[in-house]
């Protein structure tokens, strides 16, 4: 009898498992970025080697033959979100004015919200002042209210998010791995 008989059977599988979506399946949009058909992919809802090393929130959709052709090559495959972006997110939000100086730039900058097409830098001062661009692209389901924020009027009570964890401290002289 085989020492592993099974492992022929878990291999196929974990394979069928890891088994991407085919490209019809993929909404990849158009190619109104000034940055499509330059051969490198500018839509951060993707990775992968064909990636373009800063691709931005304004670019998702709109770089579709690049990113397409990369897919189909196998370059580039979807970023895993933990959440799913459902537009009915949306619905009641008091998404606020547009006063802060980041608005109307086709990223989401309101700290309140979380997902693929927001900015990398948030601010506090940006909180309810960025509402175009959040209402549009929470509608378009590539962002939404951040966990634990309560988004329905102005007065709703928000809470943090955790603090990151402190740095363990270094000791002048010592590596971090506390190798001399």
């Amino acid at each position: 009898m085989p020492r592993f008989p099974l492992l022929p059977l878990v291999a196929v599988t974990v394979s069928l498992a890891a088994a991407p979506l085919p490209a019809d399946e993929i909404d990849f949009g158009d190619d109104a970025s000034q940055w499509a058909l330059d051969g490198a992919c500018d839509d951060p809802r993707f990775a992968g080697r064909g990636m373009d090393l800063f691709p931005v929130p304004s670019d998702i959709g709109h770089d579709a033959s690049d990113c397409r052709a990369l897919w189909e090559a196998g370059e580039i495959r979807l970023k895993n979100t933990a959440r799913p972006a459902d537009p009915a997110a949306c619905d009641g939000i008091d998404f606020g004015d547009d006063g802060s100086i980041w608005a109307n730039d086709g990223e989401c900058d309101d700290p309140r919200f979380a997902g693929p097409a927001m900015h990398m830098i948030l601010l506090d001062g940006d909180r309810g002042h960025d509402a175009s661009d959040c209402r549009a692209l929470c509608e378009r389901g590539l962002i939404y209210p951040a966990n634990g924020t309560a988004l329905e009027g102005t007065d709703a009570p928000e809470r943090d998010a955790p603090a990151p964890p402190e740095a363990p401290a270094v000791t002048p002289g010592r590596s971090r791995l506390g190798r001399g």
